[in-house]
């Protein structure tokens, strides 16, 4: 298999996957919620400040995710790579 044929093979995953997330109906909140609005927005914030183990997680994925790693930095955790870093040689 060579690389052409493997990303055209990701490339039509991706476009079943998003074509049958555009088939599914709109979802409607639950009966008796208040629709999506800044104030459930808030909410979710305050519900984090008071949720240690998923503000960490958050914040540990937030580093990798902002300075544009590619996953190849988990070699070398904690020390965050930066956009268009090479991957540490394996030794």
């Amino acid at each position: 298999m060579g690389f052409g044929l493997v990303y055209g093979l990701d490339g039509v995953s991706f476009a079943i996957a998003f074509g049958s997330v555009a088939l599914l109906p709109p979802l409607r909140p639950a009966h008796g919620r208040p629709p999506i609005s800044l104030a459930s927005l808030l909410g979710g914030l305050r519900y984090l400040r008071g949720s240690q183990p998923l503000a960490a997680v958050l914040v540990i994925d937030l580093g990798p995710w902002c300075s544009g790693c590619r996953g190849h930095c988990s070699r070398r955790w904690p020390i965050p790579c930066s956009v268009g870093a090479r991957p540490p040689p394996v030794t």
